[in-house]
């Protein structure tokens, strides 16, 4: 029978994961995004506006 300890490191894990793979899937489809702003010449504010609002390093300050 697993510990309580354990079974914590467990999900955890598990949710790190999950957080990982929406984390990837987040980036692709930014990345989509970028590419289609590039073709259609959208202003560079605009996309200067949507990078710093999507970057997941500026989501903690």
């Amino acid at each position: 029978m697993e510990d309580v300890k354990t079974r914590k490191t467990n999900m955890m894990f598990v949710v790190g994961n999950y957080h990982r793979s929406l984390m990837a899937q987040f980036l692709r489809h930014r990345k989509k995004i970028l590419r289609d702003a590039r073709h259609k010449s959208c202003p560079p504010d605009v996309v200067l506006c949507f990078l710093s609002a999507t970057n997941p390093l500026m989501q903690n300050r």
